[in-house]
């Protein structure tokens, strides 16, 4: 049997109409889906009675005069605009860096402890270094007694 195969130009076809009626359904019903599901940024959070939440509020650099200022890179760490500790490998000097970063940090809460001032630390740090970093620089500042720790970021243009 030969099967017979025609080749019509679109004018000689046949009128044939979509029914694109069940796709609107599915469409709606996505849409409807996605409305209801959509999460704004901002939530609304009951707050019970029994708790305060923080005040937050951005500081300038000028009332950060009286604190500790440490500045975290990949390859170093610099204590109040002074001294710096440099390292080529964190994790395997890291003892050594804790260490020493210990005894400076120890040194200036004595001074502020005999001055009357807030042991206050202010971290600057590369958005690239290892979280590890971190973690052992807030770390020391726990062992040497400055509990009151503040991370500084850059403001984002409006």
């Amino acid at each position: 049997m030969k099967s017979k195969v025609s080749f019509l130009s679109a004018s000689e076809r046949p009128n044939q109409k979509l029914n694109i009626t069940s796709l609107m359904d599915v469409l709606t019903i996505i849409l409807i889906f996605l409305l209801v599901n959509y999460s704004s940024v901002e939530q609304d959070m009951q707050v019970p009675d029994y708790i305060k939440l923080p005040k937050v509020q951005a500081k300038t650099l000028e009332s950060l005069k009286q604190t500790l200022k440490l500045v975290v890179g990949k390859d170093r760490i610099k204590i109040n605009d002074g001294k710096e500790i440099q390292f080529n490998n964190f994790v395997s000097q890291q003892a050594q860096i804790m260490e020493r970063l210990a005894e400076s940090m120890a040194k200036i809460k004595e001074e502020n402890d005999v001055n009357k001032t807030p042991s206050v630390l202010a971290l600057q740090a590369d958005k690239d270094i290892p979280y590890e970093i971190i973690d052992g620089v807030i770390l020391s500042a726990a062992s040497v007694g400055i509990t009151q720790i503040e991370l500084m970021s850059l403001k984002q243009p409006d």
